[in-house]
């Protein structure tokens, strides 16, 4: 398993962080009361090739908030896609983050 990169936030404390293809999982202390669970486990579905970020194996929870999505990890899980290494995240909260580009017409979500 790889190290996650670390930085110190606002409250001084270090954010672990991860990233398959072009989402980042982002560890937070709490996810929203706003966001309600979805039922299923596929956190992202590709729109040029139709693969699936999706949990694997794993006691998850994802959480939708409007354009954001959270994942809640009650066991360490592991997280796969058919183009990437599989993933396996530690019991935590995280907010799933798609990888953004930039295009003279402005920012776009990346395509995978």
């Amino acid at each position: 398993m790889m190290k996650p990169f670390a930085f110190i936030g606002k409250n001084h404390m270090a954010t672990r962080q991860y990233r398959q293809g072009d989402l980042l999982f982002v560890e937070v202390t709490v996810i929203p009361s706003s966001a309600r669970k979805t039922g299923h486990a596929i956190i992202e579905e590709g729109e040029a090739t139709g693969h699936k970020h999706q949990v694997l194996d794993g006691s998850a929870h994802l959480f939708e908030d409007g354009n954001v999505k959270f994942l809640e990890i009650l066991e360490s899980a592991t997280i796969v896609h058919e183009e990437h290494a599989p993933l396996r995240l530690p019991q935590g909260l995280f907010q799933v983050i798609k990888q953004r580009e930039y295009e003279p017409e402005g920012p776009r979500y990346v395509r995978d």
